[in-house]
């Protein structure tokens, strides 16, 4: 089930499993669906990948890892934890519909009893520019979190047909070890400049002309953005859309690069997005990882959210597309 809001040119759609956004821009005389669609029908053995679609909210952020044994030892001597939910409980249940306007919708989710978080409420709305969605987080008590944003850019089919502007940041790192047997990148390097980024085999790639030419799957965080904005030019689909968010409490950007990379089921060496992920969390590595000491927090970076209880916690993002 889902409920859909328009404006003018703009229409989006929120799904009840996950809050998540999907949205549609009348832009020079064509339709075009900026946001990602998983290309699976459906996978009930992971309740995250069963509907992955859109944008959603992540409250906490991340999954934990299996194991951190592939992980440099500043990494590998953590406790990584266990992860009950994929992305957090609302990332993986239905939402309740609060309220549907002609242009807003407000839904809500309601946690177990047991969790610190009492309820997480997501209201979008649809304007003549763009997609403005609000996101509320209620604990029932002091918390500490990892928190996110999740959403998924659709990439055309050609290879170099995008250009991604990413934020401004104080840092570049990637991910520790190897995302996948597939990655490519250097784990836990400095990242001078997106466009050349170091390769493991030594050279470097241009991160920023998408899709890539080579199958991959890769993670980057952006630390300490100062321009909490990014961009993707889809020249060879005609449109530019823009990402912009409150970086009030939500102070890095990771970019996830699923370049049909993954080939165990449901991915297939199928799926193909960028994920342009505002977050507070130490990249994607769960909440006890996230909330005890590690390298990132060793170098000043917050990877947590602390969250008072009695308070309504909330982070806005837009989502705008033009014509280039």
């Amino acid at each position: 089930m889902s409920v859909r809001v328009s404006s003018g040119n703009v229409s989006a759609t929120v799904h009840r499993r996950g809050g998540m956004v999907t949205a549609t821009f009348a832009v020079g005389g064509v339709t075009v669906s900026p946001l990602h669609e998983a290309p699976w029908a459906g996978y009930p053995a992971d309740p995250l990948l069963d509907q992955l679609k859109g944008d959603f909210v992540c409250v906490p952020f991340g999954i934990a890892p299996a194991s951190l044994a592939a992980f440099p030892p500043e990494w590998a001597e953590l406790a990584p934890g266990k992860t009950q939910y994929g992305h957090g409980y609302a990332a993986t249940h239905e939402w309740e519909v609060e309220h549907i306007g002609a242009g807003s919708a407000r839904l809500r989710v309601q946690y177990p009893d047991d969790d610190p978080v009492e309820w997480v409420a997501r209201e979008v709305s649809c304007t003549d520019s763009g997609v403005e969605v609000r996101d509320e987080v209620a604990v029932r008590r002091d918390a500490r979190l990892p928190l996110g944003l999740h959403p998924m850019l659709h990439l055309p089919g050609r290879a170099g047909g995008a250009r991604l502007v990413p934020p401004a940041c104080e840092a570049i790192v990637t991910f520790p070890a190897p995302v996948d047997a597939s990655s490519i990148l250097q784990p836990n390097a400095a990242v001078a400049d997106l466009a050349s980024a170091p390769l493991q085999s030594g050279g470097t790639i241009d991160l920023t002309s998408l899709p890539l030419a080579v199958n991959t799957e890769e993670l980057l965080m952006l630390c300490n953005v100062t321009t909490s904005s990014a961009r993707l030019d889809n020249h060879e689909e005609g449109y530019r859309v823009t990402l912009s968010w409150d970086s009030t409490l939500l102070k890095h950007c990771l970019l996830w690069f699923s370049n049909r990379g993954r080939s165990t089921a449901p991915w297939d060496g199928r799926n193909l997005c960028l994920g342009i992920e505002p977050v507070t969390s130490a990249f994607d590595l769960g909440t006890v990882i996230s909330t005890t000491a590690n390298p990132l927090s060793a170098q000043g970076l917050s990877t947590a959210v602390d969250l008072g209880a009695g308070q309504v916690h909330s982070v806005s993002h837009t989502l705008s597309v033009e014509p280039l």
